[in-house]
C-alpha cells in the first residue's frame, strides 16, 4: 500500500507544500507537524502520501458518536490539468463532506488554493480487484443508500452528464488522432439512442 517511509524533508514536493504560507491558519495546518511520510501506490489524478501527524479532535459520525484523534493521514496532491477529465476538486470536497455526514467516509480537509486534500487513513483498507468487487456488492449498496439518504442540499449543485463526458473524450481523442477501439462506433450509436430515450 505504501512505499518506503522517509523523513518529510526527503520528500521535497510534499515538504515544500507543507511549508507554504497559505497553509498557516487553515484546517490543514496540523500537517506541518509531519515527521515522516511514505508515497502510496495508486492515484490516477493525484499523488498520494501517507503521513504521520497528530490531527484535530474529531466528532466521529458513527453509531458510537465518540470523539477521537487520528495520527495517520492520506494526503492527496492534485495533478495538473485535471479539468480536462471533468474533475473539480471543490465539488469533490463537498461530496466528501456529505459522505462524512452520512457516516460512510472519514472527515476530509481541503485547501482550495493549494488543491491539497487529506483524510484519516482507514486501517486495513485495500483496493478491491474484480472478484472482491463482486463479493462486496451488497455492502456497497448499503453504503450508497446511506449516502443517498442525505438531503440534496448536502451536495454541490452540479449535473453530471455521462453522455457529455463520452462525447468530450471522443472529440479530444480524435483531435489528437489517437487510435480508438473498433467497437466504439457501435457503442456510441447505442449511447445516442439511450440519450434520446432518456430525454424524451
Amino acid at each position: 500500500m505504501v512505499q518506503e517511509w522517509k523523513a518529510i524533508d526527503e520528500v521535497t514536493e510534499l515538504a515544500a507544500l507543507l511549508k507554504h504560507p497559505a497553509l498557516e491558519g487553515s484546517s490543514l495546518e496540523f500537517l506541518r507537524e509531519t515527521q515522516r511520510c511514505a508515497q502510496m501506490f495508486g492515484g490516477l489524478t493525484n499523488r498520494l502520501y501517507c503521513c504521520d501527524a497528530e490531527g484535530p479532535l474529531d466528532n466521529d459520525c458513527t453509531e458510537t458518536g465518540t470523539s477521537s484523534t487520528h495520527d495517520r493521514w492520506v494526503v492527496r496532491i492534485s495533478g495538473e490539468n485535471v479539468e480536462v477529465h471533468f474533475i473539480d476538486r471543490d465539488r469533490e470536497f463537498q461530496c466528501l463532506r456529505a459522505g462524512y455526514a452520512a457516516g460512510v467516509t472519514p472527515r476530509a480537509y481541503f485547501h482550495p488554493e493549494l488543491k491539497l486534500m487529506c483524510q484519516a487513513l482507514i486501517a486495513d483498507s485495500e483496493t478491491f480487484d474484480e472478484p472482491k468487487v463482486q463479493a462486496h456488492i451488497p455492502q456497497a449498496v448499503c453504503v450508497m443508500k446511506q449516502l443517498h439518504s442525505q438531503p440534496l442540499s448536502a451536495f454541490p449543485p452540479h449535473v453530471f452528464d455521462v453522455f457529455e463526458v463520452i462525447d468530450h473524450y471522443v472529440r479530444v481523442s480524435r483531435g489528437h488522432e489517437a487510435p480508438l477501439p473498433e467497437p466504439l462506433e457501435a457503442a456510441l450509436q447505442t449511447a445516442t439512442r439511450a440519450k434520446e430515450a432518456m430525454r424524451n
